[in-house]
């Protein structure tokens, strides 16, 4: 009866480990099923799928595949509709999984694709935090895998971010990065907003290493990209992105101008960046009261690195006006508020770490670990507080001397005018009297004199007396005759005396009455020398005005 009573029992156990598996098997075959579906609808519909992946409160308890795969799906949807990747605890159980099974990515393309995206996201989660060498090492991984599993379109996004990375370090490196992920984008055919990104980027790196002419190509396909899409909000992406080529090629009023075309359909999130690339850009154009007014509005803005900026022109513009208790004020404000640039930092990083400590907590063995480094980060903390104090001490007084040396230089620089004009005068007056002294020789010379009389004719000069006329006219006329002879080396003696005669003065009847001739062969004459010397045939310009500007 025992051995009964147990059997039946025995069989009460099995079927109720029989039926939790079953349960537990279905369960996961759900999960599966509503998975795959957020897959699908992931790529063209991104706001669906989140819908979907909220709707799952269960993904704790499911079996490590599909957690791996909701971690994956959740990060790639916040990564789609602009909230970031987030923590790292759920894209970090996606790619440890993945990652701990690698082997299995050269025999199933679509673990490999999945190994890859998970490489992608995680990178981006490193970026975030500032961890660049372990994003660019994931980056890497993430374009071997997605490209030997065919994902065209992470292969070409990781090429995109790695790009960027690699060319804050070596910028040929980036660039060409850059041009591979545009290739790899223009075979996969994804939409043309990441183009316009792509293009964007290539165009930014060009204009990092100041290859302007290659900026303005990639700038100029991303607007037909922008006009493509017909969108307005990518017009003005373009258009401050061109206002920034111009500013850099120092050209502030083209940057002013498509700066203000950029403010026409600027989002929220780009507000403040655009205004104060206007700012800047009527600061560079030396129109300091539109820029005072523009830093005086990001004064308020949410983000401390603007604000600070603003206060540091506001105290620039104030200097430049000369009222420095102003300027000292401004600077005092951009000091207030890199420090709360710099506790927003803190905050940011503190947030970082509990939300870190809180999901490591859930295992006991890193307890201590975790505990090690709040302390750590404390320590850390009171460090940089106490730099940042000396610094800030160190601030007003390099405040206080820049200041006095900004009004020091002032008074060196209008001394300097003074004496730059000075000397400018002194300078027309002395051209003044060589003029003079020129004109006067000129009128002492004998050979002169000869042809002025008349005593002199084209008979009876000899190639010595022309070299005289030659020498006369360098020594009085800035080297007339050898600039003359350089410009023109086809020129013939006949036409070079004919040019000489007419730097003396001599007129039309002057001249035919010393080479013998008629007036009109002398008009003749003239009008061939300055066709085919001078090329103005049919101009309404003198041979004499041609010559005297000569």
């Amino acid at each position: 009866m025992a051995n009964c009573q147990l059997s039946t029992v025995n069989c009460q156990l099995l079927q109720g480990v029989l039926l939790l598996l079953l349960l537990l098997t279905s369960c996961d075959s759900r999960m599966s099923q509503i998975l795959n579906e957020a897959d699908r609808l992931l790529p063209d519909n991104p706001d669906s799928a989140d819908v979907v992946l909220h709707g799952v409160t269960e993904w704790p308890s499911m079996g490590r595949e599909n957690q791996a795969l909701y971690g994956l799906l959740r990060t790639k949807t916040d990564a789609m509709q602009g909230r970031g990747v987030g923590s790292d605890s759920i894209i970090r159980q996606a790619y440890d999984y993945y990652n701990s099974r690698a082997s299995r990515a050269s025999s199933n393309a679509e673990f490999g694709r999945r190994l890859g995206q998970s490489e992608f996201y995680f990178a981006q989660f490193y970026i975030a935090t500032d961890s660049t060498k372990l994003a660019e090492d994931l980056l890497r991984k993430a374009i071997r895998h997605s490209d030997e599993a065919g994902d065209l379109r992470t292969c070409y996004m990781a090429h995109q971010y790695l790009g960027n990375l690699a060319g804050r370090s070596n910028q040929r490196e980036g660039i060409e990065l850059l041009k591979q992920s545009l290739n790899i984008y223009n075979r996969c055919n994804d939409k043309p907003a990441n183009q316009l990104s792509i293009l964007l980027d290539i165009g930014y790196s060009y204009l990092a290493s100041s290859q302007f002419d290659s900026t303005a190509v990639y700038f100029d396909r991303a607007m037909q990209v922008a006009d493509l899409l017909d969108s307005d909000v990518k017009r003005s992406e373009v258009y401050r992105a061109i206002s920034s080529l111009h500013f850099y090629q120092q050209d502030y009023p083209t940057a002013l101008k498509y700066a203000k075309q950029g403010q026409a359909y600027m989002g929220d999130a780009e507000r403040d960046a655009s205004l104060f690339m206007l700012a800047e850009t009527y600061l560079y154009c030396d129109s300091l009261r539109q820029a005072y007014d523009l830093f005086c509005q990001l004064k308020l803005s949410r983000q401390t690195m603007i604000v600070y900026e603003a206060y540091r022109y506001l105290s620039q513009i104030a200097a430049i006006d000369g009222d420095n208790e102003r300027a000292l004020s401004y600077g005092d404000s951009s000091i207030t508020a890199s420090e709360a640039m710099y506790h927003d930092a803190l905050s940011q990083k503190d947030q970082y770490y509990q939300d870190l400590l809180q999901n490591e907590l859930q295992n006991e063995q890193l307890r201590y670990q975790h505990r090690m480094t709040i302390l750590w980060i404390i320590i850390i903390l009171l460090a940089l507080a106490f730099i940042i104090y000396i610094g800030y001490r160190r601030l007003r007084i390099y405040i206080r001397r820049i200041n006095l040396k900004r009004k020091r230089g002032l008074q060196i620089q209008r001394a300097t005018i003074r004496q730059v004009k000075d000397l400018q005068e002194e300078v027309v007056d002395r051209r003044k009297e060589l003029l003079e002294v020129q004109h006067i020789t000129m009128e002492e010379s004998r050979i002169y004199q000869q042809l002025r009389s008349g005593s002199l004719n084209s008979l009876s000069m000899t190639p010595s007396r022309w070299l005289q006329v030659e020498q006369l006219l360098d020594a009085c006329s800035d080297h007339f005759v050898s600039r003359l002879k350089l410009k023109y080396p086809t020129i013939s003696q006949s036409q070079l005396e004919l040019c000489m005669l007419t730097r003396l003065g001599f007129s039309q009847n002057e001249l035919a009455d010393f080479y013998l001739r008629s007036v009109e062969a002398i008009k003749s004459r003239r009008k061939k020398l300055k066709a085919e010397v001078f090329g103005e045939k049919g101009s309404a310009i003198s041979l004499d005005d041609i010559i005297e500007d000569f």
